[in-house]
């Protein structure tokens, strides 16, 4: 069986020790570490051979929301059997029981958390990071289903969490962690545990009023993480004394008598070397998952090719069958053309033939007008003599007729125009 954990954590160098080493019984530890811590956080988690450490940033500070799907994405992706979603300061275990066996034996998907709130006790030594933490505060408030709130402080049942899941079961958390987006099957058994919110008041001084300057807006106005925005170091303090006489919490008490059936070292190292077998197995599986991813990329873009070439082809025939549609109207274009060229050949032809015609006729008007012109020419020249001799006649007769008077030179000059035009001797006569 393979557990895990996972958590969020922003300067916790001062937790994290005893966080890491009431965990290191588990597989791992997926930390999502903000990027905005600067007390050795990240040192501490690098030294770690069981965590995973993811680098995140949450814009605005301490937003429960965006913690919340930073976790229930991570939780998505883990590849264990159960899984722990822990805050720093929660230290859980089953009463009397492995975890391992525990949890082998459950049927559902959720088993619930309940978290006693401690302090230190007057007779508590300073805490010390090298010892087991659970044993070194057993002092508290016994009441774990206490319904009362107090001032800068949340009531003891909020504290009872469903935060040991099987990640298969997809779950979502609701911000906080102290519930479930939808209802699952959950143990009637529970975990037991000890929340170190108030544990020793330097700790408590040291996270509370940091955790005070970085609550985001969107918290304030949904009344999340309400219990530390008017926390004070006074008040932290003042706490912290009324708490000084609290009864041993014998839960508690009982796991630092070892009467709990928790790991020992030799099997915190057969657990470690089990899971150091399980990651290789499974770093395989993720080599192969890869390639497996790769070649599914692969084919994916391929399969995306095909049907952009596809796509391709499809355009083509398309604008194949416009060009086949426009050679066929073009083909029935130019057959009209070269009917009508026909029809302007045969048109020419008759054109041809009538200027053929024409010109056959021209031809023989020529040839008539040269017989004329002959003919005229003939006669110009048979004329010639008779009109000389009657020119000669005339000019005799205007002579005779001159000293005869005015009436007869008029009748003479008429003759002679008559004779010299061509008019004849009948006519003269006649005159």
């Amino acid at each position: 069986m393979k557990i895990a954990a996972v958590t969020m954590v922003y300067n916790e160098a001062l937790l994290l020790p005893y966080f890491l080493r009431h965990y290191e019984y588990l597989d791992e530890i997926h930390v999502l570490h903000e990027t905005d811590s600067n007390d050795g956080t990240s040192e501490i988690l690098e030294g770690a051979s069981n965590v995973i450490i993811y680098r995140v940033h949450i814009e605005g500070g301490l937003d429960d929301i965006d913690k919340v799907n930073l976790i229930n994405e991570t939780l998505h992706g883990m590849q264990a059997d159960w899984v722990y979603v822990l805050d720093c300061d929660e230290f859980i275990f089953p009463l009397h029981e492995s975890p391992h066996s525990f949890l082998a034996r459950q049927e559902c998907d959720v088993v619930r958390a309940a978290m006693f709130q401690v302090y230190r006790h007057r007779s508590d030594s300073d805490l010390d990071p090298s010892l087991p933490p659970v044993p070194q505060r057993v002092h508290g408030d016994a009441d774990v289903f206490s319904t009362a709130e107090g001032e800068n402080r949340c009531s003891n049942a909020l504290y009872i969490k469903p935060i040991v899941v099987k990640p298969s079961a997809e779950i979502e958390f609701r911000p906080g962690n102290h519930s479930l987006s939808s209802t699952r099957e959950t143990s009637p058994e529970f975990f037991l545990g000890a929340h170190w919110a108030m544990a020793d008041p330097e700790v408590a001084i040291n996270r509370r009023l940091k955790n005070r300057s970085r609550i985001s807006g969107r918290n304030r106005t949904l009344r999340m993480t309400w219990q530390h925005w008017n926390v004070t170091e006074e008040w932290i303090r003042q706490e912290c004394e009324q708490h000084l006489d609290d009864p041993v919490i014998e839960e508690l008490r009982s796991f630092g008598d070892g009467h709990m059936a928790h790991p020992t070292d030799t099997e915190v190292r057969q657990l470690r070397e089990r899971g150091a077998l399980l990651r290789s197995l499974e770093e395989n599986l993720k080599v192969r998952n890869s390639e497996i991813r790769a070649l599914k990329n692969a084919v994916t873009a391929k399969d995306s090719r095909i049907r952009e070439l596809e796509s391709t082809v499809t355009h083509r025939d398309a604008h194949l069958k416009v060009l086949e549609n426009t050679v066929a109207d073009k083909d029935a274009h130019i057959g009209v053309l070269q009917k009508t060229v026909a029809d302007r050949d045969a048109h020419i032809g008759v054109l041809q033939k009538t200027v053929a015609d024409r010109d056959a006729h021209i031809g023989v008007l020529q040839n008539t007008v040269a017989d004329r012109d002959a003919r005229i020419a003939e006669l110009n020249q048979a004329m010639s003599p008779v009109i000389r001799s009657a020119a000669r006649r005339a000019q005799r007769l205007l002579d005779w007729m001159l000293p005869v008077g005015s009436r007869r030179r008029s009748f003479a000059q008429r003759a002679y125009s008559l004779v010299t035009s061509g008019g004849g001797r009948s006519r003269v006569r006649a005159s």
